[in-house]
């Protein structure tokens, strides 16, 4: 299944279609949530020099995304169009990264790496958070860039190309460190190739420089990432995590539910309609075995695996139903699955495997073209679409475009505040 008959031209066109489409949701409105009005207020108190805050209250959320968007406000560019422009640029490099990493860690060919990222390019929860002012994109472009350049810096055959690499994934993982607290996954990958430049350099007295300074650069990394990320953010995913209700088989379970709607690429709000729940959480575990059949085909232990493993472990223990935390391992998934896939030789099995790709990419095409849709409404017509109405009100007080409706929540002042600030 490796030797893919379609044209590597037409796999390209497909990621910058999917591209094109991504870059249709800027028409979009912000979308609200409670994340994202907490990120929006954190970049105007930024801006304005009182540091991140909203409502005087320090929140847990690192300060990376809301600096950017207080940079964009710093140039007068904050509006919905470039905040989701931002997150598609992210995206690009994202998806440079993953073909890149694809192809020199896990030895695909050209072809079927730009099959996966159009794959999870057309994933429903990037298809749907890009549009969103979330740091999924931001954090998924930091992370790919930051394995690339570690597994670069392994294989380099040249000391000083193999120094400068490990500054590049210090940066990135200090990166990854000031956009999401679970950039704490990348710091175990960071101390293996840490460790990997050291045992080098035993061997070749050349590699002693890069040793050196990618020693530096983790000690670096941990001075910045960390205050970047602050510390209260760890207390409080510790907090949530520990005394959360639930036992951990109920925490498995609603994340295997999550699985299951990544594997078919339907949101939760549409599979519940179609499957029963022990349905979808046996699709979520089949998806888990065919990632764990991956690692098993790979045999290999690269900063990649060492990430996943860490991330899948952080993830696990999040008491909340959240499928887009899924989004940075959603290429590495891809590529574990087609680690195994390759390895089969059954033809039935190969060609379930391509029609299950076709399906799986028709649905992502469904939920951009929604997203694009959604997007180019306006007035009474986006607040009663978006979220199903349930923040139509903030909307029509905001703009003043459409009546307050009494039967639907009513509208918060920050919300409103947010959304006449970045019009």
């Amino acid at each position: 299944m490796e030797s893919l008959r379609i044209p590597r031209l037409a796999l390209v066109s497909a990621v910058a279609l999917v591209f094109a489409g991504y870059l249709l949701q800027a028409l979009t409105p912000i979308r609200l949530s409670p994340d994202v009005a907490t990120y929006l207020h954190m970049a105007r108190t930024a801006s304005e020099g009182s540091g991140f805050h909203r409502a005087g209250q320090r929140t847990y959320f690192p300060v990376g995304y809301p600096g950017m968007i207080a940079g964009l406000i710093k140039l007068h560019l904050a509006h919905p169009w470039s905040l989701v422009v931002l997150n598609v640029l992210w995206l690009m490099v994202a998806a440079a990264g993953c073909w890149v990493l694809f192809r020199r860690s896990f030895r695909f060919s050209a072809s079927a790496s730009w099959l996966l990222v159009v794959v999870w390019l057309l994933s429903w929860p990037v298809a749907k958070h890009a549009a969103m002012a979330l740091t999924d994109c931001s954090f998924l472009g930091a992370v790919m860039c930051a394995l690339l350049a570690m597994d670069a810096g392994l294989e380099a055959s040249s000391p000083r190309r193999a120094a400068w690499l490990a500054v590049v994934a210090a940066v990135f993982v200090a990166a990854g460190l000031s956009f999401r607290t679970a950039g704490v996954a990348l710091l175990p990958a960071l101390f293996l190739t840490s460790f990997r430049y050291w045992r080098r350099s035993q061997l070749d007295r050349r590699w002693r420089l890069p040793a050196v300074m990618m020693t530096f650069a983790v000690l670096g990394t941990l001075a910045v990432g960390l205050p970047l990320m602050g510390m209260y953010s760890v207390s409080a995913y510790s907090e949530a995590a520990v005394t959360r209700p639930g036992t951990v088989l109920d925490r498995v379970l609603f994340h295997a539910l999550e699985m299951g709607s990544v594997a078919t690429n339907l949101p939760s709000s549409v599979l519940g309609h179609l499957l029963p729940g022990f349905v979808t959480n046996a699709i979520g575990f089949s998806l888990a075995l065919l990632v764990a059949a991956g690692f098993w085909a790979r045999r290999r232990f690269q900063p990649a695996d060492v990430f996943l493993l860490c991330y899948s472990a952080l993830l696990v223990q999040w008491p909340y139903y959240e499928p887009r935390l899924l989004i940075p391992a959603l290429p590495l998934f891809a590529a574990y699955g087609w680690s195994f896939v390759r390895t089969v030789k059954l033809r039935r099995f190969r060609v379930a495997m391509a029609g299950y790709l076709v399906l799986f990419i028709a649905s992502g095409l469904l939920s951009l073209s929604y997203s694009i849709w959604l997007g180019s409404l306006r007035g009474a017509r986006f607040a009663q679409a978006y979220g199903g109405g349930s923040e139509g009100n903030n909307y029509c007080a905001a703009f003043g475009d459409c009546p307050i409706d009494p039967s639907r929540p009513p509208a918060k002042p920050a919300y409103v505040d947010v959304l006449r600030f970045y019009r």
